[in-house]
């Protein structure tokens, strides 16, 4: 009989979920606050992360012991995931979660004291939903470029709670120039002159910082740092109607008439030097003809046929 990837795909699903039901009064939940319209307001929780390191119980290392854990971590990395899609937060925000599954994984694939507990979870059927589930955890991991956000010890890179102290002064900021609520879907762009003009140096600065990890990294930044940037540059050329820097517009107004004005100099130029020439060459005639004019009288007077 032929299975289809289509099918396999939907069993894993189910095997999830159903996980998901069995395990749900016992597991450890992530954070299910509802994600707030500002990209920025969670940076504090991650500013206090902590050294990245899960902490995984073996003193009971029997098979059904380990594959229970395994079980919980896998529920709670599916909650934590879907509880942090937006603003998305995986990296940050589930870390722990998909550390503690991927170590109790480890210890089921490769652990010799569990080659019994491999054999019967793991390599059973054709289809190994265990290994295909974890599969797909590593790929969403994997293609959220989550390892960007840590160094190789699992704590964060300077560069990454760097970004987020800026992001946090530019949150502060915002919320402390404006009376209402500047996230709310009621705020007018219009009560937004002040948020451009006192919070334009920190979005200056997250904006350079996030472009310089961008070119130090050769594009290969964490999605939770690529999805902030993107939403903080949303909310501030649309939400707030703030141009890209909200630079002084002197200058280039300066600029810009000097450069508009530089053909109507030049005509007037072209104009009085025009007339100066013009005089010179009448005055140079003149006196060409009134020398040729001298010179046949002259001429005239000396003639052996005039008359006397």
């Amino acid at each position: 009989m032929v299975i289809s990837t289509s099918g396999i795909r939907f069993s894993c699903t189910l095997l999830v979920l159903t996980i998901q039901l069995i395990f749900l009064n016992d597991v450890g939940k992530c954070n299910t606050s509802v994600p707030a319209e500002s990209p920025n307001e969670d940076v504090e929780f991650k500013l206090h992360y902590g050294d990245g390191i899960s902490k995984v119980d073996y003193s009971n290392t029997s098979c059904e012991s380990i594959y229970q854990k395994y079980l919980t971590a896998v529920v709670n990395f599916t909650q934590c995931e879907i509880h942090h899609v937006r603003p998305f937060r995986l990296c940050l925000a589930c870390k722990m979660q998909y550390q503690v599954a991927e170590d109790l994984y480890l210890q089921l694939n490769s652990n010799p004291d569990l080659d019994e507990c491999k054999t019967k979870y793991m390599m059973s059927d054709k289809v190994q939903i265990i290994p295909t589930v974890q599969t797909n955890m590593d790929k969403i991991w994997r293609t959220s470029h989550c390892h960007r956000c840590y160094s190789q010890n699992g704590t964060m890179r300077g560069k990454v709670s760097e970004f987020l102290n800026l992001a946090k002064k530019l949150n502060v900021c915002i919320n402390a120039t404006v009376e209402e609520d500047p996230w709310s879907h009621s705020y007018s762009a219009k009560n937004s002159s002040d948020v451009c003009i006192q919070c334009r140096d920190q979005y200056v600065a997250l904006n350079a910082d996030f472009n310089t990890m961008y070119n130090n990294d050769a594009g290969d930044v964490c999605m939770d740092i690529m999805n902030m940037m993107n939403y903080t540059r949303i909310h501030w050329s649309l939400h707030f109607n703030c141009t890209a820097g909200s630079y002084d517009s002197t200058p280039v107004i300066i600029v810009s008439c000097f450069v508009a004005c530089t053909p109507i100099l030049f005509y007037v130029y072209l104009r009085i030097t025009g007339k100066v020439r013009r005089a010179k060459l009448f005055k140079h005639k003149r006196l060409t003809s009134s020398t040729d004019a001298s010179s046949g009288s002259h001429s005239t007077a000396g003639s052996p046929n005039s008359t006397n």
